[in-house]
Protein backbone atom coordinates (compact mmCIF):
# COMPACT_ATOMS: atom_id res chain seq x y z
CA UNK A 1 0.00 0.00 0.00
CA UNK A 2 2.94 2.59 -0.13
CA UNK A 3 5.24 3.39 2.28
CA UNK A 4 5.21 6.15 5.37
CA UNK A 5 7.47 9.06 5.52
CA UNK A 6 7.26 11.73 8.20
CA UNK A 7 8.81 15.30 8.73
CA UNK A 8 9.99 16.70 11.62
CA UNK A 9 10.46 20.19 12.96
CA UNK A 10 11.25 21.23 16.75
CA UNK A 11 12.00 24.78 17.90
CA UNK A 12 11.86 26.20 21.53
CA UNK A 13 9.90 29.81 21.62
CA UNK A 14 11.42 32.24 24.68
CA UNK A 15 8.21 32.64 26.15
CA UNK A 16 6.52 31.04 29.16
CA UNK A 17 4.78 28.08 28.95
CA UNK A 18 1.36 29.99 30.69
CA UNK A 19 1.44 31.91 27.58
CA UNK A 20 1.42 28.54 25.40
CA UNK A 21 -2.19 29.61 24.79
CA UNK A 22 -1.42 32.99 23.63
CA UNK A 23 0.85 31.13 20.81
CA UNK A 24 -1.53 28.49 19.76
CA UNK A 25 -4.46 31.33 19.70
CA UNK A 26 -1.26 33.48 17.23
CA UNK A 27 -1.20 30.00 15.28
CA UNK A 28 -5.06 30.04 14.97
CA UNK A 29 -5.53 33.42 14.28
CA UNK A 30 -5.91 32.65 10.33
CA UNK A 31 -6.74 35.85 9.50
CA UNK A 32 -3.40 37.96 10.97
CA UNK A 33 -1.23 34.94 9.57
CA UNK A 34 -0.08 37.66 6.67
CA UNK A 35 1.21 39.90 9.26
CA UNK A 36 3.71 37.23 10.56
CA UNK A 37 3.96 34.55 8.09
CA UNK A 38 3.14 34.15 3.94
CA UNK A 39 3.71 30.55 3.29
CA UNK A 40 0.94 28.79 5.08
CA UNK A 41 -2.71 30.22 4.02
CA UNK A 42 -5.59 28.85 6.37
CA UNK A 43 -9.34 29.49 6.03
CA UNK A 44 -11.97 27.93 7.79
CA UNK A 45 -14.02 25.85 5.19
CA UNK A 46 -17.00 26.84 6.97
CA UNK A 47 -17.15 30.70 7.07
CA UNK A 48 -19.47 30.86 9.84
CA UNK A 49 -16.45 28.83 12.26
CA UNK A 50 -13.54 30.62 14.25
CA UNK A 51 -10.14 28.75 14.53
CA UNK A 52 -10.41 28.10 18.12
CA UNK A 53 -13.90 26.80 17.66
CA UNK A 54 -12.48 24.18 15.23
CA UNK A 55 -13.55 20.50 16.31
CA UNK A 56 -12.78 17.11 14.83
CA UNK A 57 -14.84 16.68 11.89
CA UNK A 58 -14.29 19.97 10.81
CA UNK A 59 -12.41 21.25 7.95
CA UNK A 60 -10.07 23.50 6.58
CA UNK A 61 -9.39 25.22 3.10
CA UNK A 62 -5.82 25.00 3.20
CA UNK A 63 -2.80 26.90 0.47
CA UNK A 64 0.80 26.56 0.60
CA UNK A 65 2.64 29.20 -0.94
CA UNK A 66 6.45 28.53 -2.54
CA UNK A 67 6.16 25.32 -3.68
CA UNK A 68 8.07 24.79 -7.46
CA UNK A 69 7.52 22.46 -9.54
CA UNK A 70 10.17 22.47 -12.67
CA UNK A 71 11.26 26.14 -11.94
CA UNK A 72 7.53 27.29 -11.58
CA UNK A 73 5.54 28.00 -8.75
CA UNK A 74 2.73 25.67 -8.19
CA UNK A 75 0.34 26.44 -5.03
CA UNK A 76 -0.59 23.09 -3.42
CA UNK A 77 -4.02 23.85 -2.37
CA UNK A 78 -6.22 20.83 0.18
CA UNK A 79 -9.15 20.39 2.80
CA UNK A 80 -7.44 18.70 5.35
CA UNK A 81 -10.20 17.56 8.55
CA UNK A 82 -9.87 18.55 12.17
CA UNK A 83 -9.19 15.46 14.56
CA UNK A 84 -7.76 17.63 17.37
CA UNK A 85 -7.86 21.23 18.58
CA UNK A 86 -6.59 21.87 22.23
CA UNK A 87 -4.27 24.23 23.31
CA UNK A 88 -1.35 21.85 23.49
CA UNK A 89 -2.24 20.14 20.09
CA UNK A 90 -3.79 21.42 16.40
CA UNK A 91 -4.11 18.20 14.62
CA UNK A 92 -5.44 17.74 11.14
CA UNK A 93 -5.62 15.18 8.37
CA UNK A 94 -6.26 15.35 4.41
CA UNK A 95 -5.40 13.75 0.82
CA UNK A 96 -6.34 10.62 -0.96
CA UNK A 97 -5.93 8.05 2.11
CA UNK A 98 -4.59 5.43 -0.66
CA UNK A 99 -2.58 8.04 -3.10
CA UNK A 100 -0.76 10.63 -0.27
CA UNK A 101 -2.46 10.94 2.93
CA UNK A 102 -0.74 13.24 5.62
CA UNK A 103 -1.64 13.69 9.28
CA UNK A 104 -0.21 17.00 10.41
CA UNK A 105 0.17 18.04 14.23
CA UNK A 106 1.31 21.35 15.98
CA UNK A 107 2.39 20.37 19.27
CA UNK A 108 3.24 23.01 21.98
CA UNK A 109 5.01 21.82 25.35
CA UNK A 110 6.76 22.85 28.62
CA UNK A 111 10.33 23.15 27.11
CA UNK A 112 12.75 20.86 28.92
CA UNK A 113 16.26 22.82 26.81
CA UNK A 114 14.54 26.24 27.66
CA UNK A 115 13.77 26.19 31.26
CA UNK A 116 10.04 28.38 31.42
CA UNK A 117 9.82 28.15 27.43
CA UNK A 118 7.98 26.79 25.17
CA UNK A 119 8.73 23.58 22.63
CA UNK A 120 6.82 24.11 19.76
CA UNK A 121 6.97 20.40 17.10
CA UNK A 122 5.46 21.02 13.74
CA UNK A 123 5.60 16.96 12.31
CA UNK A 124 3.55 14.99 9.68
CA UNK A 125 3.11 11.58 8.83
CA UNK A 126 2.66 10.60 4.67
CA UNK A 127 1.04 7.30 3.87
CA UNK A 128 0.14 6.01 0.21
CA UNK A 129 1.72 5.37 -2.96
CA UNK A 130 3.19 8.70 -3.20
CA UNK A 131 4.62 9.24 0.13
CA UNK A 132 8.22 8.72 -1.23
CA UNK A 133 8.06 11.81 -2.38
CA UNK A 134 8.56 13.77 0.87
CA UNK A 135 11.76 11.36 1.12
CA UNK A 136 14.81 13.67 1.97
CA UNK A 137 15.98 13.10 -1.80
CA UNK A 138 12.96 14.21 -3.56
CA UNK A 139 12.52 18.13 -4.31
CA UNK A 140 8.62 18.37 -2.69
CA UNK A 141 10.43 16.88 0.76
CA UNK A 142 13.09 19.09 1.03
CA UNK A 143 10.47 22.42 0.21
CA UNK A 144 8.24 21.14 2.73
CA UNK A 145 10.78 20.80 4.82
CA UNK A 146 11.54 23.82 4.39
CA UNK A 147 8.14 25.41 4.84
CA UNK A 148 8.00 23.65 8.15
CA UNK A 149 11.05 25.61 9.35
CA UNK A 150 9.74 28.94 8.27
CA UNK A 151 6.72 28.18 9.72
CA UNK A 152 7.81 27.15 12.83
CA UNK A 153 10.57 30.11 12.81
CA UNK A 154 8.00 32.71 12.10
CA UNK A 155 5.66 31.97 15.11
CA UNK A 156 8.68 31.58 16.96
CA UNK A 157 9.71 35.76 16.46
CA UNK A 158 6.10 36.15 16.85
CA UNK A 159 5.42 34.94 19.80
CA UNK A 160 8.79 35.81 21.56
CA UNK A 161 7.71 39.67 20.39
CA UNK A 162 4.56 39.00 21.99
CA UNK A 163 5.76 37.63 25.31
CA UNK A 164 8.67 40.77 25.18
CA UNK A 165 5.89 43.72 24.95
CA UNK A 166 3.87 41.90 27.79
CA UNK A 167 7.04 41.94 29.68
CA UNK A 168 6.72 37.43 29.73
CA UNK A 169 9.71 36.69 27.96
CA UNK A 170 12.01 34.09 29.32
CA UNK A 171 15.11 35.42 30.80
Amino acid sequence: MGQTHSLFTKIEIDAPRTYTANDYRQLLDFEHHKNWHATYVFKCLDPKLKPIDLKPGDKLDMEIRGYTFMGYPYPFRFQPTIRENIPELLEWNGGPRMIFNGTHRFIFSYSRENPGGTTFIQSEEFTGLLAFLVGQNWEFGRQSLGHFQALSQDLKTAAEQQANRLGAGVS
